[in-house]
């Protein structure tokens, strides 16, 4: 099989081998368009044999035009630059995530 499958298949079965009947799971994605964080917040439950899921919240973040810059141009930094963008893009994302939980009612 190929990369890709195979992380499938290795996510999919540490994703079952976890869950009991219910949990819920956050999805994210940023693609290399950069104009933002597309962000899924998702229940999943197990009746008899099937998984149903719900969509709790789902939204995308748009980057702001410094930070979405940065990122544009990570490939060109130096180990310390690169390193501080970490920082501040994770920061970024925990905020907007915060967010996000908060409006789905879930803390």
């Amino acid at each position: 099989p190929n990369i890709d499958t195979y992380n499938f298949t290795a996510i999919h079965a540490s994703f079952d081998l976890k869950m009991k009947n219910k949990t819920t799971v956050l999805g994210l994605m940023s693609g290399s368009s950069l104009d933002g964080l597309d962000a899924c917040l998702a229940q999943f439950e197990k009746i008899g044999d099937m998984w149903a899921y719900h969509i709790l919240e789902s939204t995308t973040f748009p980057f702001p035009k410094d930070l979405a810059s940065k990122l544009k141009n990570s490939p060109t930094l130096d180990a310390q630059s690169l390193l501080a963008l970490d920082v501040t893009y994770g920061l970024w994302i925990a905020k907007n995530i915060s967010s996000l939980v908060e409006h789905a009612d879930l803390i």
